[in-house]
């Protein structure tokens, strides 16, 4: 999605899973660790001025579960860049969850590595093929007025 001229992102949201029936989360807090990001991607907290995943960022991101306000857990990161993804060449986030506590307590494991990879959806591209030719067909028609 273009989020401003020449600037294109996607949402990402993050959120803590609740077995059915459950008032409270598995987890009660984790660390997301950047482990690579693509030169061009940031990675923004939604509301956020400063990036905290991407070259040179801080690299890592704690949510933590309040029971007083356990809808402040469900944060979305904004993934931004000026250089548009391809099939072969994609945009690349991969993470570990680390430092993560259960809900009674207990200190779990960190994981192995998450990618995230970006690329153009279908639909883009679709877009961007009928934008083409109808360029082109302008172009054709122009050329043959001359």
């Amino acid at each position: 999605e273009e989020l401003l001229p020449g600037l294109f992102g996607v949402d990402v949201g993050w959120d803590f899973h609740f077995e059915d029936g459950s008032d409270t989360p598995q987890l009660r807090q984790v660390t997301v660790q950047q482990v690579f990001i693509s030169p061009s991607l940031v990675g923004v907290l939604e509301g956020a001025t400063d990036p905290i995943f991407g070259v040179g960022a801080p690299g890592v991101w704690t949510l933590t579960f309040d029971p007083s306000n356990p809808e402040a857990v469900h944060q979305h990161i904004i993934f931004a860049t000026d250089t548009l993804p391809t099939e072969a060449n994609p945009l690349v986030f991969q993470f570990r969850l680390v430092n993560a506590t259960a809900w009674d307590g207990t200190a779990l494991t960190d994981s192995g590595v998450y990618t995230l990879e970006f690329v153009p959806e279908p639909a883009s591209l679709l877009a961007l093929g009928a934008g083409l030719v109808g360029l082109v067909g302008l172009r054709r028609r122009m050329e043959g007025r001359v």
